[in-house]
């Protein structure tokens, strides 16, 4: 009766409960018998894991993908394709492989150059809110010409949408207004000149949301863009002039300055290509010019400092 048989797929039965004596065999030790039931668990757990998936094969979904959900990839890809390549481009350079078509690469060239342009003006004046933010103070910043060069850029990006040129063509100016606001928001802070925020804030709020909004007159738009020029001259002069003056920069950023001129220089071939528009070339002329000027003088007074109490 101490021993055990072994039937079929390894079941232990007592001797008394065998038809046949050829299956009895000593009881097995305690790791036969764990690695018995793992099997069996394993076994178990395989055909369970079998009828469940052939249950979920018979149930309907509670959510189908509809047709515009899976068109969704497709047009987005397709949207990146006509945002890079104008015009039948895609189809000349990439499915025709014709490289030598001087048209189409120059287009493809100045459309990418222009969204680098974009996503490097995003960040071009950084260093200076940092400097200013570091020192906790705007000496050296101009805050009148900071006005003026908002003033062009803000200008350029509503006469931009009203002239529905490309987003790669006029994309920098939309950052580099916010950006050069929040210069001027920090510089009156740090002046402790809080009326003079206040107001040019709500000023500047207000002329946003009615030149966004189609407020104002093609015409006046028109005009505005090509005052810019004067007005960028202007600017850039305004900066100069007090950097000659004080013989220092105090806390210009050079790495700003020179993003600036790189930007601006680039920017003159790409509004050849994307707009043709004479009066944005020549306002990335000029500025080209006067970016040059400033990084001059920064090289020219390195090491000078101001005072940083408010002038």
């Amino acid at each position: 009766m101490g021993d055990r048989c072994v039937l079929d797929n390894g079941c232990l039965r007592h001797c008394v409960s065998c038809a046949s004596t050829k299956y009895l065999k000593k009881p097995p030790d305690g790791r036969a018998r764990q690695v018995t039931i793992a099997r069996t668990k394993h076994g178990n757990l395989i055909l369970k894991f079998v009828i469940t998936v052939i249950l979920l094969r018979n149930v309907e979904p509670e959510y189908k993908i509809t047709k515009r959900e899976e068109q969704l990839p497709r047009e987005f890809f397709h949207s990146i394709i006509i945002f890079l390549f104008p015009k039948d481009c895609f189809e000349e350079l990439i499915l025709n492989f014709n490289i030598f078509n001087s048209e189409c690469v120059s287009l493809v060239c100045s459309r990418l150059l222009g969204v680098g342009i974009v996503a490097g003006a995003s960040l071009v004046k950084v260093p200076q809110i940092l400097n200013i933010v570091f020192a906790r103070s705007g000496a050296g910043v101009s805050v009148f010409s900071q006005l003026l060069e908002l003033l062009c850029y803000t200008a350029a990006v509503a006469y931009s949408i009203n002239k529905n040129y490309h987003f790669s063509a006029w994309g920098e100016s939309l950052f580099l207004s916010l950006q050069t606001f929040i210069i001027i928001f920090l510089v009156l802070y740090y002046y402790k000149r809080f009326i003079a925020l206040t107001v040019v804030s709500s000023f500047y709020g207000f002329c946003c949301y009615h030149v966004y909004n189609g407020s104002v007159w093609e015409n006046v738009l028109d005009s505005v863009q090509m005052m810019t020029i004067v007005i960028m001259f202007i600017a850039r002069a305004t900066q100069a002039v007090d950097n000659y003056i004080h013989k220092s920069t105090g806390q210009l950023s050079a790495v700003t300055y020179i993003l600036l001129f790189l930007g601006s220089l680039a920017r003159i071939f790409t509004s050849v290509k994307e707009t043709g528009d004479n009066m944005i070339i020549a306002q990335y002329m000029m500025s080209t010019l006067m970016n040059l000027f400033i990084c001059l003088q920064i090289q020219l007074y390195w090491g000078n400092k101001r005072s940083l109490k408010t002038e």
